[in-house]
This record gives C-alpha cells, structure tokens and sequence, in this order.
C-alpha cells in the first residue's frame, strides 16, 4: 500500500512530516510567503484501488485528510506542543475502543 508523502505541497503552504504512530501523524505546515507555521494533526485513511473511467487504476493508498474531514480526521494547532498533545489523545482513545 502506498504511503501518503512525507513532504507536499499546495499553492501557499509547504507540508512536512514531524511524526507518525500507526495512522496517527503529525505535519509542519509552513507558509511559503511569511514561513510562519502550524501544525496539522491527521488521521491517515486508506482509499481503495479505484479504476477511473479512462480504464487506469490507482493502487490502495493512504491518505490525508480532505478539506470537508477537517474537525474529523485532522485538526490546526499553533504549537508543536499542542499538536503532539492532541496525537496522544487521539491515540489513546482509539486504544480505548
């Protein structure tokens, strides 16, 4: 199964692996103009093999997060603290179910 990136990048920011635990992961958001940062918390998903109508297949992969998940599956801190905090509670709640 193919990972999600450890680096990418959109029009204005810079995303960059600090941390993951199972599907618990943690990327430096950085401003490409102003290079202020914050940081996203995410809960990896797996996406299926989907044949497109063109006839190509993409395999099974992880993924981040899409917009309309954010509050679910991916959260804004302003710290590497807070961020790292909010892993830990998210991985012992999943340990908790």
């Amino acid at each position: 199964m193919l990972p999600p990136p450890t680096e990418h990048d959109d029009k204005t920011f810079t995303y960059t692996q600090v941390e993951r635990e199972g599907d618990i992961a943690i990327f430096c958001q950085a401003h490409k103009a102003c290079r202020s940062q914050r940081f996203e918390v995410v809960k990896i998903r797996v996406q299926p093999a989907h044949t497109w109508p063109n006839g190509t297949t993409s395999p099974e992969r992880e993924a981040y997060p899409g917009s309309n998940s954010w509050g679910a599956l991916g959260w804004t801190c302003f710290t590497l603290q807070a961020a790292q905090a909010l892993a830990r509670a998210l991985r012992t709640a999943q340990e908790a179910a």
